[in-house]
């Protein structure tokens, strides 16, 4: 009779445990879904990730970047400001949003200020912070994350790619995957949420 009550309660713990473990996994798959690359680029590479993210995106990029008149800046760059055009142009719902450090006087500003889909804010007030530098498309979909000084020839970046997690639990994953790059751009521009 012991042995009986001991091997159900087993059954029963080894049955609770397998429950659990299943839970958890199911749980966790969407984030199990998540790409991440980290690597180093300099000026050249950099425009290239602006671009293929650019190319990426379906309805929105969101770009929050210093902003300032540096050789080698993605914003000052023709190959830049022609892809922009043609997704502009290919895309009517696609929108372009800028938040910038600085407001120096670069070609993409020049060429989209007046762009009813293209928003170009700066930060006039605060500490200016000189290190985040952040392209995000479609609400999370994919980001380029990098935090490196002002000028840096070689930065590192993080590459989060969510293109396959699913638009009920996108929200859910890209909040904490993206937790970070998110508090930063609506600390430093409270209106982002906007």
């Amino acid at each position: 009779m012991l042995m009986t009550v001991i091997y159900v309660a087993l059954g029963l713990w080894v049955a609770f445990c397998a429950i659990a473990a299943v839970r958890t996994v199911y749980r966790a798959w969407p984030f199990l879904r998540v790409g991440v690359t980290t690597n180093t680029n300099d000026d050249d590479t950099a425009i290239l990730y602006f671009l293929n993210l650019l190319d990426a995106a379906e309805k929105t990029m969101v770009v929050y970047d210093d902003g300032n008149k540096m050789e080698g800046s993605p914003y000052d760059d023709e190959r830049v400001i022609e892809a922009l055009r043609a997704k502009l142009d290919q895309k009517p719902g696609f929108r372009l949003r800028c938040f910038f450090n600085e407001d120096a006087e670069l070609l993409l500003t020049s060429e989209f200020r007046d762009h009813e889909r293209v928003e170009i804010r700066t930060r006039s007030d605060g500490p200016r912070p000189d290190d985040i530098h952040y392209k995000v498309i479609d609400d999370g979909r994919k980001a380029y994350l990098s935090r490196h000084a002002l000028g840096a020839a070689e930065r590192g970046f993080k590459l989060v790619d969510c293109m396959d997690i699913k638009e009920q639990v996108l929200d859910r994953v890209t909040d904490v995957v993206l937790r970070e790059c998110k508090a930063d751009m609506q600390s430093k521009f409270p209106a982002l949420a906007a």
